[in-house]
């Protein structure tokens, strides 16, 4: 194997990993963003007990 494959290899690793480092931080892509998941809205416990009564 030659050396600028081997330092093409090396380059593509680090970049690879970076982007899975910062994507389990959190960062995104400008536009590449789906926008979030709407909240939901919190259910007690006792209105679920109450509707099945």
């Amino acid at each position: 194997m030659t050396t600028l494959t081997r330092l093409r290899r090396d380059w593509l690793d680090c970049l690879l990993g970076s982007a899975v480092a910062a994507s389990t931080q959190g960062a995104v892509l400008y536009g590449t963003d789906s926008g979030r998941e709407p909240e939901r809205r919190r259910i007690k416990l006792s209105e679920l007990q109450s509707k099945t009564r």
